[in-house]
């Protein structure tokens, strides 16, 4: 079936089309992603002091967005670390620099509970 055919049988629940499966997908990664941006964006904007990052997903964000506003990229050795080294790594490349004090605090607070990233952190990282 091709064409308007497969879509109207499509459209009518007559299966299930690989390529808007994958959409969906990737729109469900992608709001996993936004969350936990916006999420630390929420903890340090909303709270004084700020409320702690909860997983290593927060933390690749919090990283994500100092290296940012460092006006620099993620090193590509983050990945290679664990979750507690990559954060030490910030701490000192960030030393002496502009970053938003409340991203530092909750940065340098959180006590990571893993000692590898998880593949969502580590795709946040990059963003």
């Amino acid at each position: 079936m091709s064409g308007r055919g497969r879509w109207v049988h499509l459209a009518a629940g007559g299966g299930k089309d690989p390529i808007l499966q994958r959409c969906q997908e990737r729109e469900k990664k992608d709001m996993v992603y936004s969350i936990a941006f916006d999420a630390v964006k929420y903890k340090t904007e909303r709270f004084d002091p700020p409320a702690v990052l909860i997983n290593d997903r927060e933390l690749a964000a919090a990283i994500n967005m100092g290296y940012k506003e460092m006006g620099r990229t993620v090193p590509e050795s983050m990945k290679e670390i664990s979750p507690k080294e990559a954060k030490e790594q910030f701490l000192q490349d960030a030393d002496g620099s502009d970053v938003n004090e409340k991203l530092l605090r909750i940065i340098k607070d959180f006590v990571p509970e893993t000692s590898e990233w998880s593949e969502d952190a580590v795709h946040i990282l990059y963003l």
